[in-house]
């Protein structure tokens, strides 16, 4: 049986003594060579206990796991009054990734630095894997990475989420995955193309297919041409038109 053993980070960075981690974005839409795009607004997730070593606590699970989906079991009403009193968005176990920066950045901790610790995180995990992954030059993906700060500002990557989920269960997920589902589509920006050009080609290829072996077609790059509308689809390493919130991790 294949198991993934992880080391326990036994000193992770506390928030009002409960622990957390990160919800972060990340669009990749080319993997080899890589192309990816972070975004700015994820989650902060808090456990709905507060933080022990102790071995008594060792199997509390809202001490020592940070998922929104286990903590919602377990709400906290002092946590969730302390977030409203500061004004922020109901979310449940969840506080927004701009709160949580003003509150590290009170305590002293450079949150610049630690965000470009975090893009570094990102990058080695794709690089680590872009080569058992083909290259599909006509899709992209969205990424969920779950990262754990330590006291001494080191992020730790817990697991990355392929297709991560985007229910919406309360204020803050309406405000943050809405922006970033809307914001996702223009970054990626998907040519209008018309249908009917490309069913043309496609029923004069099978066609060829049926008669005799492929050949190279010299009309067909005019003909693509055509069902763009002369406009030709962004290319590797050129700025999106529309950025949003998001930010080009590579290349750089």
């Amino acid at each position: 049986e294949v198991v993934i053993v992880q080391r326990y980070v036994d000193r992770p960075m506390l928030l009002d003594g409960y622990k957390f981690d990160l919800r972060l974005y990340v669009c990749v839409t080319s993997m080899n060579p890589l192309e990816c795009f972070i975004y700015k607004k994820g989650f902060g997730r808090l456990s709905s206990e507060v933080y022990s070593t102790d071995p008594q606590d060792m199997t509390n699970k809202y001490i020592h796991l940070t998922n929104s989906s286990i903590n919602r079991h377990n709400p906290n009403s002092v946590q969730r009054l302390a977030i409203r009193q500061d004004k922020q968005l109901e979310g449940g176990s969840k506080i927004s990734l701009d709160y949580l920066w003003k509150r590290l950045a009170a305590d002293g901790v450079d949150t610049k630095q630690l965000w470009v610790k975090i893009k570094q995180v990102v990058l080695k995990t794709l690089y680590c894997v872009q080569d058992s992954i083909p290259g599909h030059p006509n899709s992209f993906e969205l990424f969920g990475f779950d990262v754990l700060i330590d006291q001494d500002c080191k992020p730790w990557l817990i697991e990355v989420n392929a297709s991560p989920a985007l229910s919406r269960e309360n204020e803050l997920d309406h405000t943050i995955k809405n922006a970033m589902v809307a914001d996702t589509i223009r970054l990626v920006d998907p040519p209008a193309f018309d249908r009917r050009i490309i069913s043309d080609v496609l029923g004069k290829k099978l066609s060829e297919k049926v008669r005799s072996k492929w050949h190279v077609d010299k009309e067909l790059a005019g003909a693509v041409q055509n069902a763009l509308g002369g406009l030709p689809p962004r290319q590797y390493g050129e700025t999106p038109r529309f950025m949003g919130e998001y930010e080009c991790c590579a290349p750089s």
